[in-house]
């Protein structure tokens, strides 16, 4: 935890937490940069305050870079007293929310709003925590999407992307939530360019075997990709029950034992459809209890062996956030397995380009007054 001055700012800049003004309003959250406490910019998200440096919301962001001067500049005097630019938020017909500077927005009601304002304020304080070099605070995969649009919309997707060490590698919590959301984490690993996450979202988007959650991706792109990796696990399939069958035939080495473990660990395996219909059978899990099956006690152990030879190339746990719940073949991961392996060769896009997520063309000048309503 930072050192704070008597003032309540940490030494890194960021006031402290959400207290409570005397109007029953949260106090405002300042945001300096190093060098400079200086904060003539007044942001006001829904009901929280953000106080920050003009100077540095142009050096970070490229949206308030161009539009943080308004068109009529030269007309126009300061704010306030004591602010240079004072930004509102507008909520628009369709219910969705911006920020904006015209004067005639600050008292506007925002009764109109769709979404979850407590959450859209927690995304912009993420948001200013990650442009002034920040980690975020962000508990499960839902909110990253919802800072993932805020990032896009502000054109600061890198900056977001390198605060999220904190989250991904000491948070459990949002660890968890990557299996509960998969597709989402991964499109939004795909907005930031976070190889981590995106190799974590991958494996759990991939599961279940039965009914692989990658079939919901919107993107064409990243569905491709996942059948790619799907296609990938067949032909190592292919090659591990070739091994298996080799196994089996070899009666003088193993004799007959050998068909009664693998016939009456498949069918343990299987799991009867309703009213007759046909069932699921659970590869992961058969695989699995062939390695560590009770009735495998049964067997030589020379066979022991050569199955867990034959198995290999997919007795391997590749997640490296989510470590908490086991292996493949057990528990939530029943049906799932947990060796895929993503390279950076497959990694979908250029990770040696420096400026992604910062540029994009405004043909009129004006800037975009919608932001969520998520």
């Amino acid at each position: 935890m930072s050192k704070r001055d008597a003032s309540g700012m940490s030494a890194d800049g960021e006031s402290a937490g959400k207290k409570i003004k005397a109007d029953g309003g949260p106090k405002p959250i300042i945001f300096t940069s190093p060098g400079s406490r200086t904060t003539d910019t007044r942001i006001v998200v829904f009901n929280q305050e953000f106080h920050v440096s003009s100077e540095s919301l142009r050096i970070l962001s490229v949206y308030f870079k161009k539009f943080l001067d308004p068109i009529n500049a030269p007309d126009r005097k300061p704010a306030s007293f004591k602010f240079k630019y004072e930004w509102f938020t507008r909520v628009d017909d369709d219910g969705m929310w911006g920020l904006s500077s015209d004067p005639k927005d600050r008292d506007l009601s925002l009764e109109g709003f769709k979404g979850n304002s407590v959450l859209q304020e927690n995304c912009f304080h993420n948001l200013l925590r990650a442009m002034f070099c920040r980690q975020s605070v962000v508990s499960s995969v839902e909110e990253l999407g919802c800072l993932v649009e805020m990032a896009d919309f502000y054109l600061c997707l890198p900056a977001v992307s390198n605060s999220l060490y904190e989250t991904t590698i000491n948070n459990q919590a949002f660890s968890r939530s990557i299996a509960s959301y998969p597709c989402l984490a991964l499109n939004c690993a795909y907005e930031l360019r976070h190889a981590l996450l995106f190799r974590e979202a991958m494996i759990h988007c991939l599961g279940p075997v039965s009914k692989p959650r990658y079939k919901e991706l919107i993107s064409d792109k990243l569905r491709a990709l996942c059948a790619y990796f799907e296609s990938k696990m067949t032909l190592k399939l292919h090659a591990v029950d070739n091994h298996l069958r080799l196994i089996q035939a070899n009666k003088e080495v193993y004799g007959d034992v050998v068909h009664k473990f693998f016939y009456s660990t498949l069918s343990s395996c299987y799991q009867p459809g309703p009213n007759g219909e046909e069932g699921t059978m659970f590869y992961p899990q058969y695989y699995r209890r062939l390695i560590n099956g009770n009735a495998r006690d049964k067997l030589p152990d020379n066979l022991i062996a050569s199955i867990r030879r034959a198995l290999e190339p997919i007795n391997k746990n590749l997640l490296r956030l989510d470590t908490m719940r086991g292996s493949f073949g057990i528990g939530d991961f029943k049906d799932a397995f947990l060796c895929y392996e993503v390279l950076d060769s497959d990694l979908p896009w250029d990770r040696e380009q420096q400026d992604w997520g910062d540029i994009r063309s405004f043909d009129d000048g004006l800037p975009p007054q919608s932001n969520s309503a998520a």
